[in-house]
């Protein structure tokens, strides 16, 4: 599912990321947040031009999106899950 969503963030699916994510999910990034799926799918979207830079890991021993800029993780987002949808990220830079 992290795959998919990667893909879909690269891509620019909007609809495919709606299909990944629970409706009340919940994006946070230190003290921002955005809640529903609409709101969350348009900051993955966002997110797009940093998304090739992305690839599928583990942080924590849980499924991760690692963002390596010039051989450096600098950004991470881990995933909590509900069902076969995700309900809540958690960007860290």
């Amino acid at each position: 599912m992290v795959g998919a969503f990667l893909a879909a963030s690269r891509e620019g699916g909007f609809d495919a990321l709606l299909d990944l994510l629970d409706p009340d999910v919940t994006a946070r990034a230190g003290d921002f947040r955005v809640r529903g799926a609409g709101a969350v799918a348009r900051q993955a979207l966002a997110f797009s031009h940093r998304a090739r830079h992305g690839r599928v890991g583990l942080v924590a021993g849980a499924p991760a999106i690692l963002v390596t800029v010039r051989g450096r993780v600098t950004t991470t987002i881990t995933f909590e899950f509900k069902g076969s949808r995700v309900a809540a990220l958690t960007i860290t830079n």
